[in-house]
């Protein structure tokens, strides 16, 4: 007797949704549905990325400490359900999971007891059999108490508060700021801290000067005249720098009329003959020189300034009139009212403002802030985050929480960008009305085109603007893209890359390739120019996923970097993670959190950190983890429907007879599993469950597995999984539910089957 011959097909997963290529001829890798599956950083699939909500306390799925509190079990622990308040002398916490006569107990301070200590739970005694420690006799038990110390954690972080949506979210060096609204025209800016989201307080106070001398657009310190204080100034001057803006800190306040200065290089008393004439230049004589034999011409006169009374006015000069008489002659270019004093006092001064209106400074209510960071100074303290929001001028946002407005334009009304970038060492703003400015060089505070500002005009409304790895700038608007090219003002070249290919608003990114989506599809912008409208331009030209991209209204988008991913992100909550490999192929899956993602901000400044805010959430800030094994708390549900393969033959039936997966990482895989056969929509089998494995023995250390560790059972090897059906081509579907079990990364499968015999026509 002759048995069937027994094939093995060996499949590599990965090549995420196809839609486009036929199911007769689509690879086995690629997928029909993948939800919160992602493509794999090397290859296969992996679970998405889970995230915690985010305040500053320590971030639950980075603390995962337990202590095993075990007894005899002879009197059955209470649920763990609602985290009951476990105590005992000198310490307390709560019960995080229960197994037999194990109590797993979360705390915030090290328990010191000793075998026999007594402890309580909701108010009943228990007696210690060992001393407490970290360590769990079953792996499960370890993961569901790791998973629930990381819930109780969660339980401590809040939302920011005010009202509405979170409206913006910055991450500077090691500080994390959001914004609020606070009323239906004000927002106010919080800090997180290791006690949640602190107000850091009002933005401080603004305002004009005149007469000013020796300001540079930047940083000081002055001295109010009057009360010898010293405020932290930040300057933004007009013209020739004699008027212009400046801010103080909360805390520090000025007012009509002040003076500041920087400490006198020389103060010189000075005795005239007569009171100074009124008018516009008012002069008088001295009997005799009062400079200690110096004087002052109209060409050195820059930085004296006389103080009659209490009046301020410039020196024009001080000249030897005849004989020993000398004559002052000062600048009234205001009609000020000239003191009849006789006695004047005459300082040489480096920096000097008059201060002229001023008004408190206000985070405006509403906006949708895009924001960047970037060091223009060198000085590594000196690295800022920029905020563009739509509603008010730009911000520039200090590690301490100040916050500067830019004055970019002289009209507050229509100084309101909607966009920020830092480019080739200047800060880029856009704005409504399709024109984009730029500050003076190595300077976001300088915006006189004397210094070297400019502007730009592109005929379309802006919808992103992104620096590019080749050191250009790209800015797309909805119909058109255009680019800037050159390194500094003296050779800005702005050129049209497309007059047909433009880029939906929130969805341009920088990756190592420039990618936005289009009226067409995704477009790789740094083929725009090269190839026009064409479908070379475009990153999925087969249009593998052009059917869910139509399907959905994309308000957003993102990158993870380590990932290789760009993401976009739908008003209805569907979501694509697009990974990106070197030879510009796509790898595409869709990833939900149940909600629509409002907004998202990513930074890179120490690590890759990626906030965002959910529709159903207000108030509240998330950021994914890689170590999350849940979303803040709910279970991931996730499928994985491969697409339908024939292994060699449509037209040869087969009979399936056994599946092994292979995994790329340590770690349990649990699923479900299912099939359909012969090219049929749904799931025709029976549902399995799947359990795998592949950590290993022995027992592991707890700091390589935030915070706890666990006695390992015994290994379980990757085994083969039963099917069952005969046909010419199988799906396989795998799909899990949990919001403690670890990510897992499936790289290929292996199945098991026997030709029966040719299919009938």
């Amino acid at each position: 007797m002759i048995l069937p011959e027994r094939k093995f097909a060996t499949v590599m997963l990965g090549g995420g949704l196809d839609f486009a290529t036929p199911p007769i001829a689509r690879n086995p890798g690629f997928a029909i549905s993948a939800i919160n599956v992602e493509p794999g950083v090397t290859q296969g699939y992996r679970r998405t990325l889970g995230y915690d909500r985010f305040d500053g306390h320590p971030q639950p799925s980075q603390t995962k400490g337990y202590y095993l509190f075990r007894t005899d079990g002879s009197v059955a622990l209470p649920s763990s359900d609602g985290f009951p308040a476990v105590t005992w002398i000198g310490g307390s916490g709560v019960l995080l999971h229960t197994s037999g006569g194990d109590a797993f107990i979360g705390s915030l301070s090290d328990p010191s007891l000793v075998m026999g200590a007594t402890f309580t739970i909701a108010g009943q005694a228990f007696t210690l059999t060992h001393g407490p420690s970290r360590a769990a006799r079953q792996q499960s038990d370890a993961i569901i108490a790791s998973a629930k110390a990381a819930d109780w954690r969660r339980t401590f972080i809040g939302a920011v508060p005010g009202i509405g949506p979170v409206r913006c979210v910055v991450a500077l060096s090691d500080a994390v700021f959001a914004i609020r609204d606070q009323s239906v025209s004000e927002a106010a800016l919080f800090k997180a801290t290791g006690t949640g989201w602190q107000a850091v307080g009002a933005m401080g106070k603004q305002f004009l000067i005149r007469d000013g001398y020796g300001l540079d657009d930047g940083d000081m310190q002055l001295i109010k005249h009057s009360s010898g204080t010293v405020v932290d100034v930040v300057a933004q001057l007009v013209a020739a720098g004699d008027v212009g803006t400046c801010t103080v800190p909360n805390g520090q306040t000025v007012a009509f009329g002040d003076i500041l200065h920087t400490p006198p290089a020389s103060t010189n008393a000075v005795t005239l003959s007569v009171a100074l004439t009124n008018g516009a230049t008012p002069t008088a004589d001295t009997a005799t020189n009062q400079l200690g034999g110096g004087t002052i011409a109209a060409a050195d006169a820059a930085g004296w300034y006389a103080l009659v009374g209490t009046t301020w006015f410039k020196v024009v000069s001080y000249l030897l009139k005849t004989g020993t008489i000398h004559t002052l002659i000062l600048s009234n270019p205001h009609s000020k009212a000239v003191p009849g004093n006789t006695s004047v006092t005459l300082y040489k001064l480096a920096a000097f403002a008059e201060v002229q209106a001023v008004s408190d400074m206000t985070l405006k209510a509403e906006g949708k802030y895009d924001t960047c960071v970037f060091n223009f100074f060198g000085d590594p303290s000196m690295r800022r985050a920029y905020l563009a929001s739509g509603v008010q001028r730009a911000i520039e946002l200090r590690e301490d929480g100040r916050m500067v407005p830019l004055i970019a334009n002289g009209d507050d009304a229509d100084d309101k960008p909607s966009l920020v970038e830092a480019h080739a060492d200047h800060l880029f703003l856009a704005y409504k009305g399709g024109f984009y400015i730029h500050s003076g060089p190595s300077n976001p505070l300088s915006w006189s085109g004397l210094l070297g500002a400019e502007q730009f005009a592109v005929g379309d409304e802006i919808t992103g603007i992104t620096t590019t790895a080749g050191g250009v700038l790209l800015v797309t608007c909805r119909n058109r893209t255009v680019a800037l090219y050159g390194a500094s003002p003296t050779d800005w070249q702005q050129k049209v890359i497309s007059e047909s290919v433009g880029v939906i608003a929130g969805t341009l990114q920088s990756t190592f390739i420039p990618v936005g989506l289009s009226e067409r599809g995704l477009v790789r912008l740094d083929r725009v120019q090269e190839y026009g409208d064409f479908s070379l331009n475009l990153l999925d030209p087969s249009e593998k996923i052009q059917p869910v991209i139509g399907q959905f209204n994309w308000v957003g988008s993102s990158q993870v970097a380590a990932a290789n991913q760009y993401r976009l992100y739908s008003s209805a909550g569907r979501n694509l993670a697009i990974k990106i490999n070197a030879d510009g192929s796509i790898e595409a899956t869709e990833v939900s959190y149940g909600s629509p993602v409002l907004d998202v901000w990513r930074y890179d400044e120490l690590i890759e950190r990626q906030f965002f805010t959910l529709a159903n959430a207000e108030g509240y800030v998330f950021e994914l983890d890689d170590d999350a094994t849940s979303f803040d708390g709910r279970d991931i549900n996730w499928l994985l429907r491969l697409a339908y393969s024939h292994f060699g033959s449509p037209q040869v039936r087969k009979s399936w007879r056994g599946v092994e997966f292979e995994h790329s990482v340590q770690g349990r895989f649990s699923a479900r599993l299912a099939w359909s056969l012969d090219y049929r929509p749904g799931i025709t089998s029976d549902k399995q469950d799947l359990h795998t494995d592949v950590s290993g023995s022995g027992i592991w250390n707890y700091s390589s597995w935030n915070n706890f560790y666990w006695m390992s059972e015994t290994e379980m090897s990757s085994r083969v999984f039963s099917l069952d059906g005969t046909g010419t081509a199988l799906s396989l579907a795998l799909s899990g539910r949990s919001s403690f079990e670890t990510s897992f990364n499936i790289a290929g499968m292996t199945v098991e089957y026997i030709p029966r015999r040719y299919k009938r026509g």
